[in-house]
């Protein structure tokens, strides 16, 4: 699954940062994952790209995080999820909430 993120930043110049986009379940429940590569440190399910604005404010338009769809530990059916989409600093901690996005995951095996 590709996700693609249009977003301005302000107040992050020359600061190690990541987007984080945290997939959850409609009414907010995370998704868990054991792969480090596609998990937060609590364990939630998400994708983190790096960045570092070298302008204020920086646009980043289309930036694109990649998800495969076997990491998404739900079974056949149709699901509604949601994007939790951050911006944290480089420790982990929320700068900013940016918005939550609704999708609809369906798999069929």
């Amino acid at each position: 699954m590709r996700v693609h993120a249009d977003f301005k930043v302000y107040g992050l110049k020359g600061v190690d940062s990541y987007i984080a986009i945290y997939i959850q379940q409609e009414n907010g429940d995370s998704l868990k994952s054991d792969n480090t590569g596609y998990s937060s440190v609590n364990g939630e399910l998400a994708l983190f790209k790096s960045l570092k604005p070298g302008y204020e404010p920086t646009l980043y338009e289309d930036a694109q995080l990649f998800l495969p769809y076997d990491e998404i530990p739900l079974g056949n059916g149709e699901f509604n999820l949601r994007l939790d989409i951050d911006l944290i600093y480089k420790n982990g901690d929320l700068f900013k909430h940016l918005d939550f996005k609704p999708f609809v995951f369906t798999r069929k095996r």
